[in-house]
């Protein structure tokens, strides 16, 4: 499954790593409202949850080089067997689906509207996988300061 065949060295310190790219690109996506770039926000604010997603894909020594396999694993191993809720992945999708029109489609502008609702389904959806990996780091007794701060943080 590991479509890249790297090695994925230390899966914790890859975890953190691609937490905090998510939570900077999520603080990124609020600047970028505020200046009224609505479109690169709203694109801004899927790679801020495909970040934070990927941070399981770290724990279980995974990657894909494509943005479908890791939303098609997260779906498959993590929503449809109720690890995480079903609206996550729904979410994951619509946000993902928002990207593309921002960013592809002609003479497309993401409305100020559409482009906060965007971030806040980026947050909900980072809060639950916050928590997903909290709990897990938990469950394999991985004692990491930095880390459950980060984490707990980002938890609503």
């Amino acid at each position: 499954m590991n479509e890249n065949n790297i090695d994925i060295g230390d899966r914790v310190d890859l975890a953190k790593e691609r937490l905090e790219k998510g939570y900077d690109d999520l603080d990124t996506a609020k600047k970028l409202y505020d200046i009224q770039k609505y479109n690169i926000s709203c694109s801004t604010a899927f790679y801020a949850a495909f970040h934070v997603a990927k941070s399981i894909l770290a724990l279980d020594e995974i990657d894909f080089k494509k943005q479908e396999g890791v939303v098609s694993y997260i779906c498959k191993e993590y929503v449809n067997t109720n690890k995480l809720p079903k609206d996550m992945g729904r979410l994951f999708n619509k946000l993902q689906n928002n990207r593309h029109k921002a960013q592809y489609k002609d003479y497309y502008e993401t409305s100020q509207e559409k482009c906060k609702e965007q971030i806040n389904n980026s947050e909900s959806f980072i809060s639950e996988v916050s928590k997903f990996v909290l709990n897990r780091i938990e469950e394999e007794k991985i004692e990491d300061e930095i880390l459950i701060n980060l984490l707990n943080s980002h938890i609503k």
